[in-house]
């Protein structure tokens, strides 16, 4: 490299031209112009070393050794050396469903007149529980309405075999109350614009509750306790 860095300078604008006509015999000046042509040929390898533009074009095994130009696999250090500064992210996650993971829904003694939501992983990858699940009773003809106070500070990130879980708040205890024999969850996307992998409808605990138009859900919490306050 020292070599060719030194010929890019001396070989055309010394050895090409002040020597060439510093010199007297005819087959010196040929000697000289030849180190000028192997001068130009260093030029042609200093664009081999300043090629670094690969390095942006690079997926994520593949980086540019800044030294000699060459590319070598390393997944550890592409991603740092292409990739530009302040755009590092971590692992995507993918939404829980009730394709990658189980849905229960259970009778609580406390609070009262409440219904436990458990959602647990069965995949073998983790994934987001996203807001609040969807839940419908039978005749419902929109999702029960959200406790957004009960919105966590972070997604709800669950491993393989982890659980979640959500509270539904029934009422039922009103003259308006009614009964339904079913509970059919399903789960929202990332971007909370709908129904992502389906829908599960499971029995209702003891065969039949009860809810009114004031029955709402909470957001998918880490914690059973944190689920229960509401």
């Amino acid at each position: 490299m020292s070599r060719h860095a030194k010929t890019d300078t001396n070989g055309t604008d010394t050895n090409g031209t002040d020597a060439g006509a510093a010199s007297t015999g005819g087959t010196a000046h040929d000697t000289k112009g030849t180190e000028g042509t192997e001068g130009t040929e260093g030029t042609e390898g200093t664009e081999g070393t300043g090629s670094t533009n690969g390095t942006d074009s690079t997926d994520s095994t593949t980086r540019t050794d800044r030294t000699g130009g060459a590319s070598h696999a390393s997944a550890e250090t592409a991603s740092s050396a292409s990739a530009p500064a302040g755009a590092a992210k971590g692992p995507t996650r993918t939404a829980c469903t009730t394709v990658n993971s189980k849905v229960q829904v259970s009778a609580v003694s406390r609070p009262l007149n409440h219904l436990l939501l458990t959602l647990t992983n069965t995949s073998g990858a983790p994934c987001n529980a996203y807001y609040a699940p969807y839940v419908g009773f039978d005749g419902d003809q929109a999702a029960t309405q959200r406790i957004e106070d009960s919105k966590p500070q972070a997604v709800v990130t669950l491993n393989p075999g982890e659980h979640a879980y959500a509270s539904v708040a029934l009422g039922g205890d009103g003259e308006h109350s009614r009964s339904s024999r079913k509970v059919t969850v399903s789960m929202p996307g990332r971007n909370d614009a709908g129904t992502v992998g389906g829908s599960v409808t499971l029995k209702a605990p003891g065969g039949k509750v009860y809810l009114d138009d004031n029955a709402a859900v909470t957001y998918w919490q880490s914690e059973l306790g944190d689920a229960l306050t509401w």
